[in-house]
């Protein structure tokens, strides 16, 4: 008797002839689903008996092939790292050193006007703007870069940083590498201006909102006199910066009288003002430039409406002739660049 066996995927249908007196066997299907890592790389005992004595020697050449072929991969690499990406930034260094030099010679002529002069023309011509107050180093830099904006703002960026630390040309290259590269710098002085800027955004956000409350406050038509002690708070620290705007009152309210009761007054100083006024305006979600928009509004409503004494009327109008003189000072110069 002859035996043939036949697989078939379980869940198809399939015909089978049979002939001359065939025994037919259905194979269990295989799990396609699983993938045995195992049997990869390791012999298991289940097919030990399968395993011809060749096996290991040819096991051991494929390793070597690989091996072999990941070693001339590391050597092609080392070859493209040092022939372009180490070259290639001793050159770009070797550029920004000739930058920073030509830059610093510029700085320090007697021609230095005339020579920032006919650069803006020439940048002018090619479409590149400047302004009248444009540094030397960025001029330099967006004549040599031109229209490439982000290559001149990082090189100019890192270039400014060196010369603030009063770096050499000769010692430009060494500079650059040992802070990490030209991306390193940047990006660690973009983040440190980047604190800063929001530090100094916060400051003037919450100076506004306070100067909104104290103005709020001489313009009120509610007011009382109070014969009780202020307490100063921090008094060990009372100097002019120190010095706060406000007294804060603490009350509690007589529902029987339905009248506000004072417990105690404090003058809080700058510092706990300060932390006071973080805590206020945590619901005031406009944006800086609303704020100060809202706050000149309120002012030329206070100077229209006399609300508060001339001593702040004639500082809001000092105020505003300063703007109006700063804006056509910086029209004045983008019409001359």
């Amino acid at each position: 008797m002859r035996e043939k066996v036949e697989e078939f995927v379980a869940n198809k249908k399939a015909s089978i002839e049979v002939k001359d007196n065939v025994t037919v066997k259905v194979a269990e299907p295989a799990n396609d689903d699983k993938f045995d890592m195992a049997s990869l790389l390791l012999i298991g005992k289940e097919n030990a008996y399968a395993v011809r004595p060749s096996i290991k020697a040819e096991i051991a050449k494929e390793v070597e092939l690989v091996i072999k072929f990941g070693d001339e991969l590391a050597l092609k690499n080392k070859k493209y790292h040092e022939d372009y990406v180490v070259r290639g930034t001793q050159a770009l260094y070797g550029v920004l050193t000739d930058i920073y030099a030509l830059a610093l010679k510029i700085e320090n002529s007697n021609a230095k006007d005339h020579i920032l002069r006919e650069m803006r023309e020439k940048l002018k011509a090619r479409d590149i703007k400047t302004q009248f107050n444009t540094p030397t180093m960025t001029i330099v830099i967006k004549y040599v870069v031109g229209a490439e904006r982000q290559t001149a703002a990082n090189y100019s960026r890192v270039l400014s940083v060196a010369m603030q630390d009063n770096i050499s040309a000769n010692g430009l290259a060494e500079y650059i590498s040992r802070r990490g590269g030209i991306s390193q710098i940047h990006d660690t002085e973009v983040n440190s201006a980047a604190r800063l800027s929001g530090a100094k955004l916060s400051k003037e956000r919450l100076d506004k909102i306070q100067e909104m409350f104290q103005l709020l406050g001489h313009s009120s038509e509610h007011s009382f006199t109070y014969k009780a002690p202020v307490y100063q708070l921090n008094s060990h620290k009372q100097n002019k910066a120190e010095t706060g705007r406000f007294v804060v009152f603490m009350t509690v309210f007589d529902d029987a009288n339905k009248v506000y009761k004072i417990a105690n007054a404090f003058d809080l100083g700058q510092t706990f003002e300060d932390s006071l006024f973080r805590i206020l305006s945590k619901e005031i979600e406009a944006p800086l430039d609303s704020i100060k928009t809202k706050l000149r509004s309120f002012k030329k409503h206070l100077i229209e409406t006399k609300k508060v004494h001339q001593g702040w009327i004639n500082s809001f109008n000092r105020e505003f002739e300063a703007e109006e003189k700063s804006k056509q000072e910086v029209s004045s110069e983008g019409d001359t660049a």
